[in-house]
């Protein structure tokens, strides 16, 4: 009740929102809300978790990108450029994969 009549003055967004559990049921139904009304985004977080870690139930940040190069030296590896980062930034499954997907365009709902 207080959140939308605020568009009238300008953009709304939703930021830093992700989930513990390594699921991207709440992701999937939070794009689609957002898509409905209108709203901007940011997903929470792009610090690394490897992927090998969520695998294995080790989901301690909401996070949506990985690989253990990452974990290890974080974004020091993106110094180099697109190739270089596009090389290390790898979506995590559940929710990365999700994000992923629906901002390559595949239709999730």
């Amino acid at each position: 009740q207080r959140v939308f009549p605020m568009a009238q003055h300008g953009p709304l967004i939703m930021t830093e929102f992700g989930t513990y559990d390594c699921s991207s049921t709440f992701i999937r139904n939070t794009l689609r809300i957002l898509e409905i009304m209108g709203f901007g985004w940011a997903s929470w977080a792009v610090f690394g978790t490897a992927a090998e870690d969520q695998a294995n139930g080790a989901c301690t940040l909401p996070s949506v990108v990985g690989g253990r190069k990452l974990v290890d030296e974080p974004f020091a590896v993106c110094a180099g450029g697109a190739a270089e980062c596009s090389a290390v930034l790898q979506p995590l499954p559940w929710a990365g994969t999700t994000l992923h997907d629906y901002l390559n365009g595949v239709e999730l709902w």
